[in-house]
């Protein structure tokens, strides 16, 4: 995504204030990519990853050897899958490089019976012998990525000696983003709702996109002076709900005392 700035206002202070990240292959018209003009704010983004970071590092100080078993339990299914995808990939490389063997032989023999045209046959030799150039390669590093994978033992122990480095992040620094951060898929936002909702995926370097049930309660609470418009509706709203129900309890209960009453 483009990180861009949007300038308005009459003093500095105002300035640059809704910087934000834009989908790239939709402003480079890329049509056929079907990507949207999908955005999101920097600032909203930054909070996302510190609470993201925050929540896990927290989490894994706390249930060290829940954590480990878990994600080795999740890499062992993990590994297989990929391992069985590496491996029917490879195969299938294998037999295209035999293929183009073959049909270099077929044109090969065209050729020197004066079947095929001299700029014809390096033409399509030139082609076979790229192709098969390029899935050799492939093979190799899909084998790369076998040999060098590494266990959910391993990589929890890796994770758990990163956390203990931080005792207590207050801020997304470069050096914090970095060694937590793998890479960020920004969704297109879903108003469908009436409000405007949007999916981030977050993964983190050696466990991904790890999640536990038991890692909600250690979600920080965000102060209402850095909510975005979007969070302070939705508790807004959420409260309303709640009053509306404890109402309308409150008219049931009355209701049924006033049943009792009668009888």
């Amino acid at each position: 995504m483009y990180y861009e700035k949007t300038r308005y206002g009459k003093t500095v202070e105002h300035y640059y204030k809704n910087d934000h990240y834009s989908c790239s292959t939709h402003n480079l018209g890329r049509k056929r990519a079907g990507c949207s003009a999908h955005y999101i704010r920097t600032r909203v983004l930054r909070e996302l990853v510190l609470d993201r970071i925050r929540c896990i590092c927290a989490y894994v100080r706390d249930n060290e050897t829940e954590f480990a078993q878990k994600l080795l339990a999740e890499s062992a299914v993990s590994q297989e899958k990929t391992a069985k995808a590496h491996e029917k990939q490879m195969r299938k490389n294998v037999s295209r490089i035999n293929e183009l063997d073959h049909l270099f032989q077929k044109v090969y023999e065209d050729n020197a019976a004066g079947k095929l045209s001299d700029e014809r046959y390096m033409l399509l030799s030139n082609n076979y012998e790229q192709e098969q150039s390029i899935l050799r390669q492939r093979n190799k590093e899909l084998q790369l990525e076998l040999d060098a994978y590494i266990t959910g033992g391993e990589r929890a122990e890796k994770f758990i000696e990163l956390v203990r480095q931080y005792s207590d992040i207050v801020e997304l620094s470069t050096p914090v983003l970095n060694e937590f951060i793998d890479k960020i898929v920004v969704h297109e936002a879903d108003k469908s709702s009436g409000q405007r909702r949007q999916k981030v995926e977050i993964y983190l370097n050696l466990i991904g996109d790890f999640q536990s049930a038991d890692m909600i309660e250690y979600i920080p609470i965000k102060p209402e002076s850095i909510m975005t418009d979007e969070e302070r509706l939705e508790i807004k709203r959420a409260k309303q709900r709640e009053a509306s129900r404890r109402f309308y309890a409150r008219q049931r209960e009355k209701r049924e005392q006033e049943k009792l009453k009668s009888a």
